[in-house]
């Protein structure tokens, strides 16, 4: 008696003591105590049933059954499950840098006497990047709803990265997984529960140091020994268990694309290389195990005779409980449960009235373009002749109506034009003549305060609004000549951009225009462009874009410890990186820019220049900006980059990355924040936009205010040791500060140097002078770039030194003794950067040779594309580039061919959309910032009437008989003209508008 009463005490302690322990003490110990008592019941023998399997926990009933012991198996259970065998031609990560395989070598029963298992290794990679596992895919492709529940073991601490998978997966868009991921250090190992291709994210699951936490668990357990996993998959929800304690839920009424499609399970160890979620892959062999698998679930070839039979068999039957750990055994399935689901294509039927609607408007809208393109590259010749001038009669008109405006010029009686007068007239010719000569219309002012010719020039928009008008009228207006009259449209006079640019003239010269002379019309000559700084651009813009494409396809050639492909990657990488292939190129941007810039003002010191660029700078850089990623939005939202989510896996390279925006709004914040975002740094939208190229603009905006401020005080510095003191100290300053603003300082110097001192003159008289200062700008240009190719031989980090010397903004210390040391970020500016835009600009202005070879007729033909290429370069990579790589990829083709098919495929999509793109882009920035020019320095044009430039008697006097009169007198045509209504036809009037309508001018 007194041993049974010990041995109830003994009972009833262990049970109030597993009843304290907190939940997440049920996450390591059930699956182990169950394992064990599954070799008591080994030869317990499945009870019938037929009637399904309930689960308790979540009242849901399952027809189907899969359940596998490993420590009862002799071997593998190839009736429920198959070995899989496979290798991926490519991943879909984004930070993949390594491919999935799988072999049936790595897949055996262990031998171990204490609990013998399923073993799953992963072996090191192979050189290609390929890292084969092992793994299990269920017999059945029918599962559709279900609990899966297994006993795992992940490699232990330190064995390399890698997972642990159990997931249900039709494919990447309809998945759920729960992985045991040890990682590469202890610390970071987790389980991760993810669904549909989510991205691996640390909220996503649980970190084996909670796991482990005694406040949580019993202490006496570990994560990295067995750990009992399940997911339960229902209609509603997906809920994502670790041993009996809830991890995560996903209600169905949450999420788009809820798992629906009936799908195998996988039970599979592997490793892709993904940082944030695998790391890894494993330098020795790695094994994992898997102790049981137990599934119950619904089959989706189950129709719905088949449901009734089964609910009025199992009517009153009690069904199997899901938590019964003696239920062994599988349920029988038919063939087609083998077969993998297919979605039943819908029934399409060609419209062929549509068909053929849409075939003729596009064969309409092709010959449409290609005649405009045709026509725009074949030039119009244009001819003016001059016809024998007519004389106006002036008697009637009295002394103020031939008064000029202003008072300052008086019309002549005759007047020779360039313009046919007509034959016969009608009222309206008259009228029109009548405007043309009145002081609503063209109102003749002094001269121009910017002309320094004193040209007479037509009244702003006002003036070019009738010329518009008139011109499509029967004759136009007459020219009056008064010390050469020109007529000027409003529209602007030059937008100089970085993109591209044309050097300044000797003389301020209004841009565009039209002027009308006695003789003929004298247009302005067009500037000539400076073609050399031109082709600097032009090559700087080509380099940009290699550069952006090794960082997606061959990373090794300008990163450092890249993956490498190939071996001649790396001399590349070490030789020809540094001088073709170098961030640097970017600096001749940022100072040819500068000097269009501030060229004017340092010429002539007129504010309106300043004025100019000051109102134009934003909208002339923003609005191509925002048209191309309004462009991309679209694009990327229909998946045309898709296949850039698999590219890492194949160029091994993980830079390339871009999103759909969440909304409009992000759109809208990400491109405002273009222009207020402080450099150094990378504004947001670069992860929603092709490349993260646009980092450049926040700088050419801060600079361009730094640049138009800072000459307007260098122009008042007169002695010129005292302007290169202040440049020095400028200079010095920006570059400690590790500010852009150093670049725009020496186009300033460069600028000044040629416009106010005329340096090249001066240097090039002395022909030792010359040549050693083209020696000396030879030296800084290539040293600039040599200082990398020297850091890349030697391993020296002179880069990241001269990063180390600057104050680090948070601390006030050197960057070198804070937390932000080593390399500095792409959107930082460098001494060497630096350093070679000074020589490589100052060296195209003083060597003819240089400059012979910079203004080749290609550049020139490229130089106008510019912008264009660079704002596009990156989505035809991303989107052409990673398709066409994937799609050779997977043909097996050598990578080396493969890059030259995708390199030429990608640059002859670019030259091929430059004509169609590089017009809308110059239509919409250039154009829209002449006219936010013009509204901000001119007057509004003034106001019209409703039916201007016709006069109201054109409808009111429509039935009055007017009688003949000569064109040659303006005077009795002016009285005619003016005559009021009232002395029309009343009654007619009434018939055409009514009693009660007030005639007025709108």
């Amino acid at each position: 008696m007194l041993l049974l009463w010990s041995l109830l005490q003994l009972s009833f302690s262990i049970s109030l003591a597993l009843r304290m322990h907190a939940a997440w003490s049920t996450v390591l110990l059930p699956g182990l105590a169950t394992a064990w008592l599954s070799v008591g019941v080994a030869a317990t023998q499945t009870r019938d049933c037929s009637c399904g399997f309930y689960d308790a926990s979540t009242q849901h009933l399952f027809t189907e059954s899969t359940i596998v012991y490993f420590n009862e198996s002799s071997g593998l259970p190839l009736e429920d499950f198959a070995v899989e065998s496979y290798e991926h031609k490519y991943e879909r990560d984004w930070n993949a840098v390594y491919r999935q395989g799988a072999a049936a070598s790595n897949v055996r029963l262990s031998n171990s006497s204490s609990f013998p298992s399923l073993e799953l290794a992963v072996a090191p990679p192979t050189q290609d990047h390929l890292v084969v596992g092992g793994g299990l895919r269920t017999s059945r492709r029918d599962i559709q709803y279900g609990s899966f529940r297994s006993l795992m073991r992940s490699p232990g601490p330190r064995a390399g990265g890698s997972a642990l998978s159990m997931l249900v997966e039709y494919n990447y868009t309809q998945s759920i997984e729960l992985s045991l991921q040890n990682m590469e250090q202890p610390t970071d190992a987790w389980v991760s529960m993810l669904m549909h291709n989510e991205g691996a994210s640390r909220d996503l699951g649980v970190n084996y140091t909670t796991l482990s936490n005694p406040s949580l668990a019993n202490h006496t357990s570990s994560p990295w020994d067995w750990i009992e996993i399940r997911v339960d998959w229902t209609q509603d929800a997906v809920v994502y268990s670790i041993g009996s304690v809830r991890a995560r839920t996903v209600l169905a009424r949450d999420e788009s694309d809820f798992p629906t499609v009936p799908s195998p399970l996988y039970i599979k160890h592997w490793s892709i290389g993904d940082i944030y979620q695998t790391q890894g892959p494993p330098a020795i062999a790695s094994v994992a195990n898997v102790g049981w698998v137990r599934m119950f679930f619904n089959s989706s070839l189950m129709t719905t005779p088949k449901h009734e039979e089964f609910d009025a068999r199992c009517h009153g039957v009690d069904a199997c409980a899901v938590d019964d750990m003696a239920l062994r055994g599988s349920s029988i399935f038919s063939p087609e449960a083998t077969l993998a689901w297919e979605q039943a294509k819908p029934k399409t039927q060609f419209r062929v009235p549509a068909i053929v609607l849409i075939s003729l408007f596009m064969t309409m809208t092709l010959v449409l373009l290609l005649n405009t393109f045709l026509r725009r590259i074949t030039p119009i010749k244009h001819t003016v002749s001059t016809k024998q001038a007519w004389t106006e009669n002036t008697d009637s008109l009295q002394p103020s109506e031939r008064q000029h405006p202003s008072g300052n010029a008086d019309l002549p009686s005759q007047a020779p034009t360039l313009f046919e007068f007509p034959q016969s007239h009608t009222v309206v010719d008259l009228a029109v003549t009548h405007l043309a000569q009145g002081r609503d219309s063209f109102d003749l002012l002094g001269s121009s305060p910017t002309d320094t010719a004193s040209t007479t020039t037509l009244a702003g928009p006002g003036a070019a609004q009738d010329a518009r008008h008139l011109g499509t009228l029967a004759f136009p207006p007459p020219a009056y000549p008064a010390r050469n009259i020109s007529v000027t449209w409003p529209i602007e006079e030059e937008i100089d951009k970085t993109w591209q640019e044309e050097g300044a003239a000797p003389d301020k010269a209004i841009k565009s225009g039209l002027t009308a002379t006695t003789a003929a019309i004298g247009l302005q000559p067009p500037k000539k462009r400076v073609e050399y700084l031109a082709g600097v651009i032009a090559i700087s813009s080509i380099i940009v874009t290699q550069i952006h494409f090794y960082l997606t396809f061959l990373p090794a050639v300008v990163k450092p410890f890249a993956p490498v492909h190939y071996v001649s990657e790396l001399w590349a990488y070490k030789i020809i990186a540094p001088y073709l292939l170098n961030l640097s190129w970017i600096g001749p941007f940022l100072t040819i820019s500068t000097r269009f810039l501030v060229a004017n003002y340092l010429r002539d010191g007129d504010l309106r220049n300043v004025a100019e660029k000051t109102i134009g700078r934003i909208p002339r850089l923003l609005l191509p900006i925002v048209a191309a990623a309004l462009l991309e939005y679209f694009l990327i939202d229909w998946g045309v980059i898709n296949s850039l989510q698999s590219l890492p896996s194949i160029s091994w390279s993980t830079w390339p990355y871009a999103a759909v925006y969440s909304s409009f709004g992000q759109f809208l914040t990400e491109i405002l924040g273009l222009i207020y975002l402080i450099p150094n740094a990378a504004p947001q939208i670069t992860t929603n936009y092709c490349t993260d190229v646009l980092w450049t603009i926040p700088v050419q905006l801060q600079g361009s205010w730094q640049a138009l401020l800072s000459v307007i005080v260098i122009r008042e510095v007169k002695t010129p040791w005292k302007r290169a003191s202040y440049y020095a100290f400028c200079i010095i300053n920006n570059w400690y500060a590790e500010n852009w603003g150093s670049y725009f300082w020496v186009g300033l110097i460069l600028a000044d140097l040629d416009i106010t001192f005329n340096y090249k003159k001066c240097i090039s008289n002395r022909a030792w002078v010359h040549w050693l200062s083209l020696l000396l700008c030879f030296v800084l240009a290539a040293g600039g770039l040599t200082l990398d190719m020297v850091a890349g031989l030697t391993g020296i980090p002179i880069v990241t030194n001269e990063h180390g010397l600057h104050a680090d903004y948070a601390t006030g210390l050197p960057i070198a003794q804070t937390a932000n040391a080593g390399y500095p970020e792409y959107f930082s500016p460098t001494l060497d950067g630096l350093i070679f835009s000074v020589g490589i600009h100052a060296l195209v202005d003083l060597s003819p040779f240089t400059q012979k070879m910079l203004s080749t007729k290609y550049l020139m033909m490229l130089f106008p594309h510019t912008f264009t290429i660079y704002l596009i370069h990156g989505f035809v990579f991303w989107s052409l580039g990673s398709w066409v790589c994937i799609r050779l990829a997977a043909l097996g083709l050598p990578y080396w061919l493969n890059m030259l098919v995708v390199a030429i495929s990608c640059y002859s999509a670019i030259i091929l959309s430059l004509p169609v793109l590089t017009p809308a882009i110059e239509l919409i920035g250039k154009n829209i910032t002449a006219n936010i020019w013009q509204a901000a320095h001119e007057e509004p044009a003034p106001r019209r009437p409703t039916l201007y430039p016709f006069s109201k008697t054109m409808l009111l006097c429509r039935n009055v008989s007017l009688p003949t009169v000569s064109p040659y007198s303006v005077g009795s045509t002016a009285k005619l003209l003016n005559r009021d209504a009232e002395e029309c036809d009343s009654e007619n009037n009434r018939e055409l508008f009514g009693d009660d309508v007030e005639f007025q001018d709108y």
